[in-house]
């Protein structure tokens, strides 16, 4: 389903792009390099902040993490 998703937020975003660079006299012009390494470095700031917290939580004994919930 996520697929999905995201292929329609890409769909939308192309067809944005479309009307905003036929109705403006500015040029746009990203490098795909910028695109890929934008990508990248979200990419792995979400799989760090998602899976480190996660692999620390798992470690726990659920009653003494729940013990020393305030």
């Amino acid at each position: 389903m996520s697929t999905i998703g995201g292929a329609i937020g890409v769909a939308v975003a192309y067809v944005f792009a479309l009307v905003i660079a036929a109705n403006t006299p500015v040029p746009m012009n990203v490098p795909i390099s910028a695109v890929i390494i934008a990508l990248t470095v979200s990419t792995a700031v979400g799989v760090f902040f998602g899976l480190y917290p996660a692999s620390k939580a798992a470690n726990l004994n659920p009653i003494e993490a729940l013990r020393q919930e305030v």
